[in-house]
């Protein structure tokens, strides 16, 4: 990096790119670290305030450094925390620092996706169940997702009671657990709440559908939603709605049904992730740690994976071609995701986003809330 793109001060005025003029900053020589590496430091003309040319990479305050391509391959390979620490020969407390750092480089990444995304499909809604701490606290990953591309739009999570059949000893348990951890009530219809604004977004933007269906299984906590949405939650001038259409949760899951995406998606999760595999001791402990593993996995499978890895001709190059984002847009984005480091308070995400970043999730029988560096709201 040449030049600092802008001052780190997020009170300066030169924080943004609006105003700021091209001779912003002074050089002020250089500082050595103990690894023998040598950072340019620079000093801001209007605030005064002082940093260097480490401020903006992605391992800004690290004392330790990892390959985050070689990190991300693994950890959607099926690999365990405990299995890249003795990949990589680290703790998997540094492990699990290094992916919260991704997660928050694809939360920037993914930030700008709903202005460059011209909507040309329709969409499908659902809920991928799993647990966290034990299974008297299961909980959804409420997915919204390409019908024709398996691109995944959006992810939010729901707090949920454990339910089926349970034994006298376990359904006391889940009693006593009801009150000592009370839960949020109505999880599933705020959650899905967040996904409709996202599908409003899309479709306000989108020049090439007016008319959007959203497909979703028979949950009840989906009506209510979608029937303010349908009649009046898009602008008056523009003619657009968003049809809703139910299928069964008992009709097969072929790739003639209009929940089949949501299925894809489901199984490749069961399939790559370690903590969500049938009968796993590697079941997640803390809900914001499982959140940032599932958004690593789905930037992987949005922006690197193959469109479909078995076709000799490959139409598309990953998911978000298909959904119609532009490759050589994607590849200009991707240069800079594992070494420019992303700023919070050039950012306006929104709820789901924010708490993510925050790791503002509480996790269940756990007293205190995860602790987060300064640098991290900066």
């Amino acid at each position: 990096m040449k030049n600092p793109p802008f001052c780190p001060n997020p009170h300066c005025s030169y924080h943004t790119d609006a105003g700021r003029p091209s001779h912003w900053f002074i050089r002020k020589g250089f500082y050595a670290t103990h690894s023998g590496n040598r950072y340019q430091r620079y000093q801001c003309s209007h605030c005064q305030r002082r940093f260097s040319s480490k401020t903006f990479h992605i391992d800004y305050f690290a004392k330790v450094t990892l390959d985050y391509h070689r990190l991300l391959t693994y950890l959607v390979s099926g690999m365990s925390l405990r299995a890249l620490g003795r990949a990589f020969h680290r703790s998997p407390k540094t492990i699990a620092g290094k992916i919260s750092i991704l997660t928050r480089q694809f939360i920037a990444f993914n930030h700008d996706n709903p202005s460059v995304v011209n909507l040309a499909e329709d969409l499908v809604a659902d809920g991928f169940e799993s647990y966290v701490v034990s299974q008297y606290f299961p909980n959804n990953f409420n997915l919204l997702i390409g019908k024709d591309s398996q691109f995944v739009y959006d992810l939010t999570y729901a707090y949920l009671r454990r339910k089926g059949a349970m034994t006298d000893a376990q359904k006391k348990l889940a009693v006593r657990y009801r009150v000592t951890d009370p839960l949020p009530a109505g999880q599933i219809q705020v959650s899905f709440t967040h996904l409709l604004r996202t599908a409003a977004g899309l479709l306000r933007v989108s020049s090439r559908k007016t008319l959007l269906i959203l497909h979703t299984d028979e949950k009840k906590e989906y009506v209510a939603p979608l029937a303010g949405y349908a009649s009046a939650g898009l602008p008056d001038p523009l003619p657009l709605r968003i049809l809703h259409r139910q299928t069964p949760s008992s009709v097969p899951r072929t790739g003639t049904n209009p929940l089949f995406p949501a299925n894809y998606i489901d199984r490749d999760i069961r399939k790559d992730m370690a903590e969500h595999h049938r009968e796993t001791v590697c079941f997640a402990r803390n809900v914001n740690a499982s959140l940032e593993r599932l958004t690593c996995y789905l930037f992987h499978h949005n922006f690197i994976k193959a469109f479909r890895i078995n076709r000799a001709d490959r139409t598309f190059s990953s998911h978000a071609v298909a959904a119609g984002l532009d490759a050589r847009f994607i590849r200009k984005r991707l240069a800079f995701l594992f070494t420019r480091r992303a700023f919070f308070t050039r950012l306006s995400l929104p709820l789901p986003g924010e708490l993510l970043w925050r790791r503002g999730y509480f996790t269940p029988r756990k007293a205190f809330c995860d602790c987060l560096p300064a640098y991290v709201l900066a």
